[in-house]
C-alpha cells in the first residue's frame, strides 16, 4: 500500500457473531457467506496487519451519492 485507503462500507448485523459488522463496499450481501468484510475489503487494497484506520460513521440521512461525493473527496485530500 502505498497511498491512504478511503472505501465506502457500511454497519451491518453480523453474520459471524451478534451485533453489528462492518461491511466493505460489497455490502452485507457480497463476497463470500459472511459478506464483504471491511478487513477483507481493506486487505484486498493492500492493507496489512497494523495499518493505522480512521472510521468516520454519517447518519443514514445520506444519500448515496452524498456519500461517495465525501469518499471521492477524503481520496483527493489524502493520496499523494
Amino acid at each position: 500500500m502505498s497511498a491512504p485507503v478511503v472505501m465506502l462500507g457500511r454497519l451491518g448485523w453480523g453474520n459471524r457473531k451478534t451485533g453489528v459488522e462492518a461491511y466493505g463496499p460489497g455490502d452485507r450481501w457480497g463476497g463470500n457467506e459472511y459478506g464483504d468484510l471491511l478487513g477483507d475489503a481493506l486487505e484486498r487494497e493492500g492493507c496489512h496487519e497494523g495499518t493505522h484506520l480512521v472510521v468516520i460513521a454519517f447518519p443514514n440521512r445520506f444519500t448515496k451519492d452524498e456519500a461517495e461525493a465525501l469518499v471521492t473527496e477524503l481520496k483527493e485530500r489524502f493520496t499523494p
